[in-house]
C-alpha cells in the first residue's frame, strides 16, 4: 500500500518538471524551485503595516533572530499570529512545543524528521 500522499507527490512533482521544461525551452535556467502554499485564514498575502509597525517595535531584531527573515518579510497570516506573543519568549516557546509535536506526529506515522 504506498504512503499517504504519494499521487499528489507525484503530480506535483510532474507539474514542476513540466515548468522547468517550458523555461528551459524557452531560454531559462530553473537553478531551484519554490512551492509556496497558503492555508492561512487571510486571502492576503501582503501584512498590514499596522502589525508590522507593532511586531517592530515590541520584537525589535529577535523576529529576525528567531526566524531568519526580517519582520517586513512576513506574511499577512504569520504577523496577524506573531501579534498575539507577548514576548519573545513566548515566540521562542511556542517554536519548541510546535517542534516536539511535529515530531511526535511524523513518529506516529513512521517518519523521522
Amino acid at each position: 500500500m504506498p504512503n499517504p500522499g504519494t499521487a499528489s507527490r507525484r503530480s506535483r512533482d510532474i507539474k514542476m518538471h513540466v515548468l522547468e521544461q517550458y523555461s528551459s525551452m524557452n531560454g531559462g535556467n530553473a537553478i531551484g524551485s519554490i512551492l509556496l502554499v497558503n492555508a492561512g485564514r487571510s486571502t492576503n498575502f501582503r501584512a498590514v503595516k499596522k502589525h508590522i509597525q507593532l511586531l517592530e517595535e515590541r520584537f525589535g531584531d529577535e523576529i529576525k533572530n528567531i526566524f531568519g527573515i526580517q519582520t517586513s518579510a512576513l506574511t499577512a497570516n504569520e504577523a496577524s499570529y506573531l501579534v498575539g506573543f507577548r514576548t519573545a519568549d513566548e515566540i521562542r516557546n511556542r517554536c519548541v512545543k510546535a517542534e516536539k509535536e511535529t515530531t511526535k506526529r511524523l513518529l506516529s506515522k513512521n517518519y523521522s524528521s
